[in-house]
């Protein structure tokens, strides 16, 4: 499956509310539950973008950031982080290759939608009417 988004969560819930909401968008998605199974769907197909909670067991965020930056075939991948942790999220974005940062129960659809067009460089098209350059006369 190419151009998927990859959601890692080890709660179900969070993962089925992220998925239904990346459906909306209109975009395909996978998840994983933990960051091993991650790495290997990365491995198999790359996802143009990961959403990634970073307290997990058998391999946390920070791992898998790690291992994605490391890895010359996959370090371009954009993430953003998924934390039900109150972690100062200016530390999180130091992180390399982290585009933005989400708490868990705190975002919505359109925000979900202005994130990842954001991480993906999908910038929403100029509105109409709006000034272009100026011509020579």
């Amino acid at each position: 499956m190419a151009d998927y988004v990859l959601i890692v969560d080890d709660d179900m819930s969070v993962r089925q509310v992220l998925s239904d909401m990346i459906a909306i968008l209109g975009r395909k998605v996978q998840t994983a539950r933990d960051g091993e199974e991650a790495l290997e769907k990365i491995q198999m197909s790359h996802p143009v973008l990961v959403l990634l909670d970073i307290m997990m067991p058998k391999l946390d965020g920070f791992g898998v950031l790690a291992r994605l930056r490391a890895n010359p075939s996959t370090r371009h991948i954009p993430v953003i982080v998924i934390t039900g942790v109150g972690s100062d999220q200016i530390d999180m974005l130091r992180l390399p290759g982290v585009m933005d940062v989400i708490q868990k129960g705190a975002f919505s659809i359109s925000g979900l939608k202005v994130l990842i067009d954001k991480a993906l460089g999908e910038a929403a098209p100029p509105h109409a009417g709006a000034a272009g350059p100026p011509q020579s006369a």
